[in-house]
């Protein structure tokens, strides 16, 4: 083992059992390997059942493999589930002072300090003294959440907590966490929210049917499984009659880097890139428009654009084939997933509805990773650069 990781797992295995037949299993974790050095932060991401939380569980003491090693180095704190470690019987100042004696001998100052700093962080004064089990869950949350972290441990498991509660909320955790992690604290984190996987996680893993397919750095990961869970329809085809000849098609719907080349889904904040498709008309095809709209990763439409509106073309009736260009400039998107939607039709009809047919995910550039005005992704959309002048008759 080594020394300077603070986590280590190796060759671990979980297994279920369905009933009371040892032949009857469900195998939830296979040969499981990773490790993370003091102060990184490893992302876990893949779809409901893959294996994540029972990962987590295990990191965390809750449950034990059936086979392998996990070797931990310092305090851990978990968060596996709306109040987790919390007893809801006792008051929020009970259960405040109880995580406090579990996580080290302390003076009764500095327990009292720490206290202070758990319900202010928490903003629970005016509930403290009331039993946890009246908390509406965004309580809950906020208290567990400032007691794992305010008692600072080594080691921080984070299982989908960052997704609940108020906007307000979600941007003081992440501060938190970034605080944390300069502070050398190592974190995991799941989500199935990608754009907070990129921002929080230095590193990644993805699991699949309880298996590691892909480790590495996030932006790489994340990629991966896009390609895996983005089945996206390559075609879409409109006829006049169910069996009857095509009147458009429309296919090769792709993201295009500045250069006119194939760029992955993840574009940084700076870049400019470009969304092409082939468009098809058949010789009956009548005049049509073509509107793209862009969604957010919660399905709220962010923009649209109308190709008329360009004042450069027009498409009419008859045969021809083409291939269309929308480009977008840098410095437009905020951070986060984003999906895109194509709409051909005219005034009387729609004629094919390319719905969620195109995805990609804006990333801050690196030098702007760690600053505090990038905790916005889920506030605003957008972030243009906006042309500043300063006046040398007010600023020396």
């Amino acid at each position: 083992m080594d020394s300077t990781k603070t986590i280590e797992a190796c060759s671990v295995y979980k297994k279920y059992a369905l009933s009371n037949s040892n032949a009857d299993y469900l195998q939830v974790l296979v040969d499981i390997n990773f490790s993370l050095n003091f102060g990184e932060s490893l992302g876990i991401i893949g779809r409901n059942g893959s294996g994540k939380s029972t990962l987590l569980k295990i990191l965390s003491g809750v449950t034990k493999p059936d086979n392998g090693i996990i070797t931990l180095r310092g305090r851990v704190s978990s968060i596996l589930d709306l109040g987790f470690g919390m007893v809801p019987e006792l008051t929020g100042r009970e259960n405040v002072n109880l995580q406090i004696s579990l996580a080290g001998k302390f003076t009764g100052a500095e327990k009292k300090v720490l206290f202070q700093q758990v319900v202010d962080f928490a903003e629970l004064w005016e509930f403290i003294e009331r039993p946890v089990k009246n908390y509406s869950s965004g309580m809950f949350l906020r208290l567990a959440f400032a007691t794992k972290t305010i008692i600072k441990p080594d080691i921080l498991l984070l299982d989908e907590v960052i997704a609940v509660g108020d906007i307000s909320f979600q941007l003081k955790c992440k501060e938190k966490i970034r605080e944390l992690k300069k502070q050398g604290v190592s974190i995991i984190l799941i989500s199935h929210n990608l754009s907070e996987i990129m921002e929080m996680s230095n590193k990644c893993i993805l699991l699949q049917n309880g298996q590691i397919v892909k480790s590495g750095l996030t932006r790489n990961v994340v990629d991966y499984y896009y390609t895996l869970n983005d089945k996206k329809q390559e075609l879409f085809t409109f006829a006049d009659e169910e069996g009857g000849d095509p009147l458009f098609k429309l296919s090769k719907i792709n993201i295009l880097s500045v250069a006119g080349e194939f760029a992955q889904t993840t574009i940084y904040h700076s870049e400019p890139f470009s969304v092409s498709l082939k468009l098809e008309k058949f010789a009956k095809s009548p005049e049509c428009d073509i509107i793209v709209y862009v969604f957010d990763y919660k399905g709220i439409v962010m923009s649209d654009s109308l190709i008329y509106r360009s004042g450069e073309f027009h498409i009419g009736a008859g045969s021809q084939d083409a291939t269309l260009v929308i480009n977008f400039p840098p410095f437009l998107f905020n951070q986060g997933t984003y999906s895109i939607t194509f709409i051909i039709g005219n005034d009387e009809n729609t004629f094919i509805r390319a719905t969620n047919c195109c995805k990609f995910t804006i990333l801050v550039d690196d030098w702007e990773k760690d600053k505090i005005w990038n905790n916005n992704g889920e506030v605003y959309p957008f972030r243009p650069q906006l042309d500043w002048r300063i006046s040398d008759n007010h600023f020396n």
